[in-house]
């Protein structure tokens, strides 16, 4: 699974040898459970949106659960927290504070590892995220009955609640 993740043509901005050597270890690393900050551990890589979407494809098929911020399940907000934190980044507990950290990206310029928001999924305001792929598609823990998975940005019910994305990594 992770090499797919790693090989894939879709990120603009790591495409180099070094950067899926990178995200290889990142993915290792993570899967042996011995690494408490990865940044620490490849400080001359800064995370690359495919060493993010690396990290973020491990916890595919993990369950859901409201508030749940293990591996036992997550939510959407503690996700991407968890994914991040591996990176050394710290973020806020929900998508509505998450979504006041970073720069703002159109969509047009979406790239792997922004985070997309949605609003009123469960409660009015922005109240989901995801971690952006590529290819119009994003990693999410979608709920109880599907947990961590990968949907599109333009399916009918994202579209519909679409409210933008930043990029929290350079």
């Amino acid at each position: 699974m992770t090499a797919d993740v790693v090989k894939s043509r879709g990120c603009r901005r790591c495409n180099g040898a070094t950067s899926r050597v990178c995200a290889l270890l990142l993915a290792f690393l993570l899967y042996a459970g011995s690494a408490p900050s990865l940044r620490a551990q490849t400080a001359e890589c800064e995370p690359t949106g495919c060493q993010i979407r690396a990290v973020a494809m491990v916890h595919l098929g993990l369950p859901y659960r409201f508030g749940g911020a293990t591996r036992k399940g997550f939510d959407c907000a503690a996700l991407v927290g968890a994914v991040f934190r591996r990176f050394g980044v710290e973020l806020p507990r929900t998508a509505a504070r998450q979504v006041l950290h970073g720069k703002e990206v159109p969509v047009d310029e979406l790239a792997p590892g922004d985070l997309v928001f949605f609003r009123d999924t469960y409660r009015r305001g922005v109240s989901h995220v995801g971690i952006y792929l590529g290819d119009g598609r994003f990693i999410h823990a979608a709920g109880r009955r599907r947990g961590v998975i990968i949907s599109s940005i333009r399916a009918p019910y994202y579209a519909a609640r679409y409210v933008g994305a930043r990029r929290v990594v350079s």
